[in-house]
């Protein structure tokens, strides 16, 4: 069926120079970049600490640094070209950080992955994040009555050898309350999951399982909620 569907409960890559300056000021003496939540209280309070991974804002972040900037950079060279359609800002943000740091770190994303799926995750998967993918975010809902009588709303959509993915409000309506290393987790499950439709997975055992892994990958590095769910957490129900 494509989708991701719940019971009804009541927006730049980085360029070659944008992430030498990364790296400079990064640093820069007294400097800290912290690719986990550090344990300070509160983490994204004036510490000493720039914890981008796990704050929306944290003023000891240097000025100037890429948008999409979560972690440590891997290759120091990591660019993307997935584009975003008729998100908001926060969205947009969210989506492209995501593309990033798992582009950034894909070959650990992509042998955890297949570790816990036990199936190629393959080329097509990587340049839907990093070259041609297309993600259109839709302040709308796409609902149906079940035979029993239960609401279910569709999270996202894509088409078969498709580029393009949906993502209905359902969905954001679902993360709108979490923590960003939260919700970004989400967002990677949901992202991981559409573009393998679009790749070569049809039906949904496969998406299904890369959802969840995407969600534990991200789990482990940026140490978003321990107990975060992808069925109840980011609503991924069938």
């Amino acid at each position: 069926m494509k989708e991701h569907s719940i019971r009804s409960r009541n927006p730049r890559g980085l360029s070659v120079a944008a992430a030498l300056t990364f790296f400079l000021i990064a640093s820069m003496p007294g400097r800290t970049l912290a690719a986990v939540d550090t344990g300070d209280n509160p983490p994204c309070a004036k510490d000493g600490v720039c914890n981008l991974a796990v704050c929306d804002t944290d003023p000891d972040c240097p000025k100037g640094l890429p948008p999409e900037t979560g972690a440590d950079p891997a290759t120091g060279t990591t660019t993307i070209s997935l584009e975003t359609i008729n998100c908001s800002d926060t969205q947009a943000l969210d989506i492209r950080a995501v593309a990033w740091n798992l582009a950034d770190d894909w070959a650990n994303f992509e042998r955890a992955i297949e570790s816990a799926t036990g199936k190629n995750l393959g080329n097509c998967t990587q340049n839907r994040f990093t070259k041609n993918g297309q993600v259109e975010c839709l302040a709308a809902y796409d609902c149906k009555i079940t035979k029993d009588g239960l609401q279910k709303c569709k999270l996202a959509h894509a088409w078969g050898l498709g580029k393009k993915i949906k993502l209905y409000q359902t969905f954001f309506d679902n993360v709108s309350g979490m923590r960003q290393p939260d919700r970004r987790a989400c967002y990677a499950g949901l992202m991981a999951h559409e573009f393998a439709h679009t790749c070569e997975h049809y039906g949904e055992g496969g998406p299904e399982a890369r959802a969840d892994a995407a969600v534990e990958y991200w789990k482990n590095r940026f140490s978003p909620t321990s107990t975060l769910d992808p069925q109840s957490g980011c609503g991924f129900n069938d």
